[in-house]
């Protein structure tokens, strides 16, 4: 489905509103271990799930960002990973 015009709107907006957040380097973002939560990163995400109507809980985001983070580490090629809690 095609987005309409007036979600487009939205998410610009929601664009808009982030913009002059201080957000972590993409490698950082999604890094859920030890307490490190992004919280821009989850404030833009869940202003984006609003818009298209979808609902997420904060841990549900942080469960859908640790593969994310482990993914990056690995192509970043850290053998360190302090992604997934460890």
């Amino acid at each position: 489905d095609k987005l309409t015009p007036e979600k487009v709107a939205e998410l610009a907006q929601v664009f808009d509103e982030f913009r002059n957040s201080e957000m972590a380097r993409i490698s950082r973002q999604f890094r859920v271990g030890k307490g490190e939560v992004d919280e821009v990163r989850l404030g833009l995400d869940t202003a984006f799930l609003k818009v298209l109507s979808l609902e997420a809980t904060r841990d549900e985001l942080l469960e859908l960002y640790r593969p994310i983070g482990q993914a990056i580490d690995q192509w970043l090629g850290n053998r360190n990973s302090r992604y997934g809690g460890e």
